[in-house]
């Protein structure tokens, strides 16, 4: 399974959904629905956006949004996906594929065609670990 995150200003559900009808074979979660299951992840997407982007984006739809708060959030995903300073060290070895977001894959279908061919690229060959038969690890 591999788990996506974004900036603010990231349609995470609509990458999600664009990645399933591309045919993909391998399980895709958003952050904040693995946050929920704590399954065992095979990797993660980050889709970064400079804050000032995601700013100037986010305040045409709600005015209340701050630069401070999304510098913030900002921070924070850096530091989990980035410097690994806020992810379990567990995951640590995991694959981290950052994809630059600053041209919005919805409204420039072609970025999203390219970040699934990176995603393939890194992601593309993986086979899941073998149960073994006899204790059902």
């Amino acid at each position: 399974m591999i788990i996506i995150a974004g900036s603010p200003d990231v349609n995470v559900q609509k990458f999600i959904e664009l990645i399933r009808e591309s045919s993909c074979e391998f399980k895709i979660k958003s952050f904040d629905e693995w946050q929920q299951s704590k399954e065992t992840p095979q990797g993660f997407i980050y889709i970064k956006v400079l804050p000032e982007i995601s700013f100037k984006r986010l305040n045409k739809i709600n005015p209340l949004v701050t630069l401070e708060m999304i510098q913030q959030t900002a921070q924070d995903l850096d530091n989990y996906f980035v410097h690994k300073t806020t992810m379990p060290h567990e995951y640590h070895t995991l694959q981290v594929l950052v994809l630059n977001g600053f041209v919005d894959f919805e409204t420039d279908l072609s970025q999203f065609y390219n970040h699934l061919f990176y995603i393939k690229k890194i992601f593309g060959n993986y086979v899941p670990p073998k149960k073994h038969s006899c204790c059902g690890h």
